[in-house]
C-alpha cells in the first residue's frame, strides 16, 4: 500500500486495528485476518468464534471505549458482517486510489 496516499494507509491501519480489537474482546480471543487487495480497493475479512453480530453503540461523549464500528462505518467504503460455522466474519472494503 506505499503506492496509496497516506491518508488512505492511516485509515486502513485504523480500520484493521478497530475490527481486530473487537475479535479478541468479543469473540473470545482467537482471531482469523484475511487482507486483498484488487484493482481499487481493499477488502479486509476478521474471522472470531462469537456467532453474536457486531452492534454499533451510541455512547456519551466522555465514554473511553465503544467507538469502533461508527470509526469503521466513517472510514470504509462499506462493512458489513455475516455468520459463518463456529463464528461471524466481520468485514470492510476501502476505495484505493
Amino acid at each position: 500500500m506505499g503506492d496509496q496516499p497516506e491518508a488512505t494507509r492511516d485509515a486502513a491501519v485504523l480500520l484493521v486495528d478497530e475490527c481486530v480489537a473487537n475479535a479478541v474482546r468479543y469473540g473470545r480471543g482467537r482471531f482469523e485476518l484475511t487482507v486483498r487487495r484488487s484493482a481499487g480497493r481493499l477488502r479486509v475479512e476478521v474471522v472470531d468464534n462469537s456467532a453474536a453480530p457486531p452492534v454499533r453503540v451510541v455512547t456519551h461523549p466522555d465514554s473511553e471505549s465503544g467507538r469502533g464500528l461508527a470509526i469503521v462505518e466513517m472510514l470504509s467504503s462499506q462493512w458489513g458482517s455475516d455468520p459463518i460455522e463456529g463464528g461471524k466474519v466481520v468485514w470492510f472494503e476501502l476505495g484505493l486510489a
